[in-house]
This record gives C-alpha cells, sequence and structure tokens, in this order.
C-alpha cells in the first residue's frame, strides 16, 4: 500500500490529503463501490460502480457504472482521476444509510460531458 501512495500522491495531492488519499486508494484495489446519488429536493438513487484494480496512477482504468434498473454507463479514464474522484467520496447526511455519493464534479464530467472539470480534477 505504501508504494501505490507514492505513487499517486504527487497526482492527487497526497501530501495534503494522506489520510483520504490512504482510503481512495484501498477502495481502488477492491474494484468496486456502492452508492447512492442524491436527488433534488429530496430521495437518492442507488448505483453500484466496479473498475478493473490498476497498480500506476497513470494506467487507464474500465469503469461500469449501473443505476437499478437503469442506466448503464461505461467509460475509461486514467486511474488518478477515479481516485480523485473517490477521495472526494460524501457521506449520507442519513445515520441509517451507509451509503456514499461521488463529488458533483465526476456527475458534470458524466452526464454533461465536463471534461475540463475532470481535467481540473
Amino acid at each position: 500500500m505504501e508504494s501505490a501512495l507514492l505513487l499517486f500522491a504527487p497526482y492527487c495531492q497526497g501530501s495534503l490529503r494522506r489520510s483520504e488519499l490512504e482510503e481512495a486508494l484501498a477502495l481502488l484495489a477492491s474494484g468496486a463501490l456502492q452508492g447512492a446519488r442524491r436527488l433534488r429536493p429530496s430521495g437518492s438513487r442507488p448505483f453500484r460502480m466496479h473498475w478493473q484494480p490498476v497498480q500506476s496512477p497513470l494506467a487507464v482504468t474500465q469503469v461500469s457504472l449501473v443505476f437499478e434498473p437503469l442506466p448503464h454507463y461505461t467509460f475509461s479514464v486514467p486511474s488518478y482521476r477515479l481516485v480523485l474522484w473517490l477521495m472526494d467520496r460524501r457521506s449520507s447526511p442519513d445515520p441509517d444509510q451507509s451509503l456514499v455519493d461521488l463529488p458533483e464534479r465526476f456527475w458534470s464530467w458524466l452526464i454533461l460531458g465536463d471534461r475540463d472539470a475532470a481535467a481540473a480534477a
């Protein structure tokens, strides 16, 4: 884990956010995340995200995002970008739910095609 931390730190603000980076790298190694997209004004929509674990921050990983019951998205990103999104995930405000949501910049990138937002991540 320490070698991954050293590799990803320059790309993922590792010197400033070490604990978030360590948690995100553990998630990266697991290859999956279950969460819920918050809806406005209330509610949420469960999702599952799967990817191929990689060892290098510049290695491209294939990601699959599935909402129940539909739709299904598949995309490829450099693994450091996925790690940044995982670092910025948010816990549910509901104490009865252990689900997380990904940051707004991920959803902007996915839904609106905001590649500049992802590049600035």
